[in-house]
């Protein structure tokens, strides 16, 4: 296949339980919208199917480093239409999932899955800002702003038995201060289960 302007590739295992070939799929972010396929890993490509995300899609804006997929192939993006207005979307195949279906302005430079919670980087009056989303109860749950955020990266446990995929342990973070100086941070989740925050040294938590 020949795409114009591919964006982003994802590929998942969208059956864990399934033994052999057949069991992967794999989502292409372009400029003609979010195609997934699946059965992608068979051996008669011919059987390969292939669906476009949603047809809604087709006339948006999509940036890179502003989507992310878990490894269960859920995916998340932010999308900009006509009007410049940013939304942002997620869908598991071709299943909206509702709770993430979320306005949220400025223009993004990093989208990214932190377990159930969304990590969102924007520039802001001349600095980048890291924001914390949890959905599930509508709190932003870390708020801190940089000179400049340069790339955040998300560190995976291995998969507990009895779940079907692995968790997210901590969040790197590299950045600019103020003064020029180059440096690393990490988040990690503290606090009771049913309150969890993310702190990062000599920063306080929203």
């Amino acid at each position: 296949m020949v795409y114009k302007d591919v964006i982003d590739i994802f590929i998942f295992k969208s059956d864990r339980k399934r033994a052999g070939e057949g069991g992967y799929s794999m989502y292409v972010m372009c400029e003609a919208g979010i195609l997934l396929y699946e059965g992608i890993d068979k051996k008669d490509n011919s059987t390969v199917q292939m669906t476009p995300l949603s047809n809604e899609l087709q006339n948006v804006k999509l940036a890179p480093g502003t989507m992310d997929c878990n490894a269960m192939g859920q995916i998340l993006f932010d999308i900009k239409n006509i009007n410049n207005q940013h939304q942002l979307k997620s869908f598991m195949k071709t299943k909206s999932i509702e709770k993430y279906d979320f306005q949220l302005d400025g223009e993004k430079k990093i989208i990214k899955f932190f377990n159930q919670y969304v990590i969102e980087v924007k520039t802001e009056r001349g600095q980048d800002k890291i924001q914390i989303y949890d959905f599930d109860n509508k709190l932003i749950l870390f708020n801190a702003s940089y000179q400049e955020i340069t790339q955040v990266e998300v560190e995976m446990d291995d998969p507990k038995p009895g779940n079907e995929g692995p968790s997210a342990r901590s969040v790197y973070m590299q950045v600019k201060e103020k003064t020029g100086k180059q440096a690393v941070y990490q988040l990690t989740e503290r606090g009771a289960p049913d309150r969890q925050v993310c702190q990062v040294p000599g920063r306080d938590h929203c």
